[in-house]
């Protein structure tokens, strides 16, 4: 199948997720669950550090019945849940070196994380619920056992390094491959096709390359591997783009702290407010007159003689007050004719 025929099967599909996203049987924070103040450790050692956090993300460690805010800097456990609201995003670091991210919308749950350097074993197995998330796998060729798993409701992806996106619903999910990637995508509703009662039922994962992307409905094998061009994954990438909190307060204070006035603040009008702003326009003295006065000529033969000092010290001194210059050095002058 060519690249755009495998594109165009991947948009005639599109339609069916669509629908299928607009209902999710799982809810993203439990019924009930209570947000508490600070945080507290989870059961072993940590697994993973938050990075980043944007706008309202939940912590829950695993058998608690609350959960916590996120922030940065915070550790992660086995089998904690972790969950974005409608604005919050996160970005954190396991301990073998990936880095997951994930949007707006999305429950995942870290079920094992285990890097032991000494043994040259790294096993990652990762839970996604519902939402959409990027996983940056580290590559760690030297190790003797490296394995890392994203289960969804209807597929597993198996990856040792990459830099992918799974998108998880209820009834479909979709995997996309960014560059340098390989990755094995499996129905969990049909692993394999049996074609001889006698024989085992054999898996035949579907393998995704760079730009690649396949889908997995329910009680469905997944499609076959569609191209996507490099630009639509730079439009996915940006969707993953985060601003930390503490960087948006900052931009924000920045913007409204700085207030720079030309005229008193007590003569600023609206635009609306035509009639008044006549009169402060009337109240203004005339730059463009006392330029006409003030302007040294270029003309041969004048001399320093021609320029005219203000006729009234007292209109100088409003004139600062309301910081707008008489003299304009360097401003230039009409041409001779």
């Amino acid at each position: 199948m060519t690249g755009a025929k495998r594109i165009s099967a991947v948009c005639m599909t599109a339609f069916f997720l669509c629908v299928a996203s607009l209902a999710y049987s799982e809810s993203l924070v439990p019924q009930g669950l209570i947000v508490k103040e600070g945080y507290e450790h989870g059961v072993g050692t940590p697994v993973g550090t938050i990075q980043l956090v944007q706008g309202s993300v939940l912590i829950v460690h695993f058998g608690e019945i609350h959960g916590y805010a996120a922030k940065k800097d915070l550790p992660l456990f086995k089998s904690d849940t972790i969950i974005t609201r409608d604005d919050g995003r996160i970005s954190f670091k396991l301990n073998d070196g990936s880095v997951l991210t994930m949007t707006t919308g999305t429950k995942l749950v870290l079920n094992e994380s285990v890097y032991d350097l000494d043994k040259e074993s790294r096993s990652a197995f990762v839970s996604m619920i519902i939402g959409k998330a990027r996983f940056w796998v580290k590559e760690l060729a030297d190790f003797k056992n490296s394995e890392f798993k994203v289960k969804t409701n209807t597929a597993v992806v198996g990856v040792r390094g990459s830099d992918f996106v799974v998108e998880a619903a209820d009834t479909y999910t979709k995997v996309t491959a960014f560059e340098h990637t390989r990755i094995e995508v499996v129905s969990l509703s049909l692993p394999c096709e049996k074609t001889d009662p006698l024989k085992k039922c054999k898996v035949e994962p579907v393998t995704l390359s760079a730009f690649e992307q396949a889908i997995v409905q329910e009680n469905a094998l997944p499609t076959r591997a569609a191209e996507i061009l490099p630009y639509e994954s730079d439009l996915m990438k940006k969707e993953f783009a985060i601003a930390p909190d503490e960087k948006q307060q900052s931009l924000k204070k920045d913007s409204t702290s700085v207030d720079i006035y030309l005229v008193p603040k007590a003569a600023l009008v609206s635009p609306e407010t035509s009639v008044e702003a006549h009169k402060l326009e009337a109240a203004m003295p005339d730059i463009s007159t006392r330029m006409k006065s003030d302007t040294i000529s270029d003309r041969p033969g004048e001399t320093e003689k021609n320029i005219q000092p203000p006729a009234d010290p007292a209109e100088v001194k409003k004139d600062e007050s309301l910081k707008v210059m008489t003299v304009l050095p360097g401003f230039p002058t009409k041409p001779i004719k």
